[in-house]
């Protein structure tokens, strides 16, 4: 049962809600990434990157964690990535933007995929239930990592569950971690909204702890550099489930 539950907790990300919408009215367009901006990782003879790469042609911003580092061209330049590479890095890519769409928190008569005993199409979630309600204490201590637009602070859903001394804001350099889109509150709902007889919507598991990471805008764009700010501070915390949104091909090359 155990494994069922953890199991349960992974695959929370994947349940996704008809009620998703379309990005708000007056949503700046969103770029395919950060105009100058190349997030590099440096060659294992490069001792010292701000060195390297702080120059003529470019500006080093800062390190990010496992061992990228954000440099910013200051002149045009024919091939900027081929130029990184002869100055020491080992790989070199724009600075990524991801979108998601806005949405909300769902209803509990569109969560199909947690009982359709029609087809059998779930993952068996009540189940998982009947075995929380008898030891809720099982999973009270587990911690998972959202990396999303933050959360709905005035949500009922997550009311004494929000792990406000790990949770940070990476978009804003602050504690603020109120959700302005809607999409982080519906990711948090899905894994871990209680089941509250007025509750909008049941969490995979309503026992958990939610460390939240805002790592995308109120119009949810999010850069490389945030999700993997995001995703360092969910390691060294040490959660046991990270949900977290994907920035291709950065992911494929940490992987």
């Amino acid at each position: 049962m155990h494994r069922l539950l953890r199991t349960l907790l992974t695959i929370a990300f994947l349940i996704t809600s008809p009620l998703a919408t379309h990005a708000k009215i007056g949503t700046p367009p969103a770029p395919d990434s950060i105009p100058g901006q190349y997030v590099v990782k440096t060659r294992a003879d490069v001792t010292q990157p701000r060195n390297a790469f702080d120059g003529d042609e470019f500006r080093y911003v800062e390190e990010l964690p496992f061992g990228y580092h954000l440099v910013q061209q200051t002149r045009e330049i024919t091939s900027p990535e081929s130029r990184l590479l002869e100055l020491g890095a080992e790989s070199a890519q724009p600075n990524f933007v991801k979108r998601i769409a806005t949405t909300s928190l769902a209803r509990t008569t569109d969560q199909w995929a947690l009982e359709n005993p029609a087809t059998g199409a779930d993952i068996r979630a009540v189940k998982a239930w009947s075995y929380l309600k008898t030891k809720p204490e099982s999973t009270a201590k587990v911690r998972v990592a959202i990396i999303d637009t933050g959360i709905d602070l005035g949500a009922k859903e997550f009311t004494g569950r929000i792990d406000f001394a790990k949770s940070y804001n990476f978009i804003g350099g602050n504690l603020n971690i109120q959700d302005f889109n809607g999409h982080g509150s519906h990711v948090a709902g899905v894994i871990g909204a209680s089941h509250d007889a007025t509750a909008r919507i049941r969490g995979v598991n309503p026992n958990v702890q939610l460390v939240i990471y805002k790592a995308l805008t109120m119009y949810g764009f999010a850069t490389s550099g945030s999700i993997l700010k995001s995703l360092d501070a969910a390691l060294k915390t040490k959660v046991r489930v990270i949900n977290a949104v994907s920035i291709k091909p950065l992911d494929e090359e940490m992987i």
